[in-house]
């Protein structure tokens, strides 16, 4: 796992953006996740930094772009579960003693999970794809501004479907995970199921 770190100046410079740091392990409690990465030497003073995680798709100065894909594999996978820290100001990185930045890190995604019923007798085998369709758009390209928790994201090559497909197929009572894009869904939601 890697999140995406920048680090801004008391003049509102950007020393670093997007550096990559490192997941190194869990906490025994697993509430508290600990990283590390390599940036170039700073000059002492206190920073404003910003993470987010996963590392996005692409980055322009605090704007980063994530693409959530309009097929989907049906497992929780975490390169969707995107999330923007709440700034946090602290020391330079690189004063040659540990720092860290503890901060709260704030889930921007929804995550639907669809559990194949186990009672119904159109399911008797294993399902290979569905094909959800929502009246609005959740699935493309979502640019978020790491500086700022509060501002809108913008969306770009959307699509209001999704597919999941598995070769393996899924099992009667199996969970299905699909992430979408944030919003309210108002009207019908279809599935078209694929045995």
């Amino acid at each position: 796992d890697e999140l995406a770190v920048w680090a801004k100046d008391a003049e509102g410079n950007y020393t670093f953006s997007n550096a990559p740091f490192m997941l190194r392990y869990f906490s025994p409690e697993w509430d508290k996740a600990y990283f590390a990465g390599n940036v170039a030497v700073m000059a002492e003073g206190d920073y404003t930094y910003y993470i987010s995680y996963p590392r996005p798709t692409s980055v322009e100065g605090t704007m980063a772009t994530y693409r959530v894909a309009a097929e989907q594999s049906g497992a929780y996978d975490g390169k969707y579960d995107i999330m923007v820290a709440e700034p946090v100001v602290a020391e330079s990185l690189t004063t040659g003693k540990r720092t860290e930045l503890n901060t709260i890190m704030c889930h921007q995604m929804h995550a639907i999970k669809i559990t194949i019923p186990e009672k119904a007798s159109n399911f008797a085998s294993k399902i290979h794809s569905i094909e959800v369709t929502f009246p609005r758009a959740v699935v493309g390209d979502m640019t978020l501004d790491v500086a700022d928790l509060n501002a809108e994201p913008v969306y770009t090559n959307t699509s209001n479907t999704i597919t999941v497909k598995s070769d393996e197929g899924f099992e009667v009572g199996s969970d299905i995970w699909v992430f979408v894009l944030p919003g309210s869904v108002s009207g019908d939601v279809s599935y078209k199921i694929t045995g």
